[in-house]
């Protein structure tokens, strides 16, 4: 979710193919669920960078397990400098 011109967006963007991006308005009614595999944070707000980034730093495994974060732990910051093309 960000705010654009004082609105409140509940979109996010999914990009398995490079160059192909798909929007989901998170209110629709034909999303029914989101799970949350891994959470974690990254060094930059924006995220825009990966799209020009190799594949390994922005796309992961459609068999990945969830990494389970103990309730009472605040969310890690992933370290991880990605390289740009």
């Amino acid at each position: 979710m960000y705010l654009a011109d004082d609105l409140l967006m509940e979109e996010m963007y999914l990009t398995n193919v490079p160059g192909i991006e798909i929007r989901y308005d998170l209110y629709n009614p034909t999303v029914h669920k989101i799970e949350v595999l891994k959470l974690e944070k990254r060094l930059d707000d924006e995220l825009f960078y990966l799209r020009d980034a190799p594949a390994e730093y922005s796309s992961f495994p459609f068999d990945m397990d969830h990494v389970p974060l103990p309730l009472s732990s605040t969310v890690p910051v992933n370290p991880l400098k990605v390289p740009i093309h």
